[in-house]
């Protein structure tokens, strides 16, 4: 990691937690906007489903996996709940 990330890291940590919001709102959305163009980044549900899984690797770090294979069984996930 290089010392300029490691230093915003460090001030994007002081923010306010609506702030850091926005800012990780803001970075997924610039990094994955070509990845995954359908991503319901505002969706209540699709963030409330990331926020859990946060949670979960905060929890169980040796369970990590990448971004497109959690976000492709996130969209999975909801898709089969609202179809039933």
């Amino acid at each position: 990691m290089s010392e300029v990330a490691q230093g915003l890291l460090i001030q994007a940590l002081e923010l306010p937690e609506a702030d850091r919001r926005w800012l990780g709102e803001q970075l997924l959305d610039a990094e994955d906007a070509d990845e995954f163009p359908d991503a319901p980044h505002h969706d209540p549900e699709f963030m409330a489903e990331l926020i859990r899984r946060r949670d979960g690797v905060h929890a169980h770090p040796e369970r990590l996996i990448e971004t497109r294979v959690a976000f492709a069984e996130i969209f999975q996930y909801l898709q089969d709940r609202r179809s039933k």
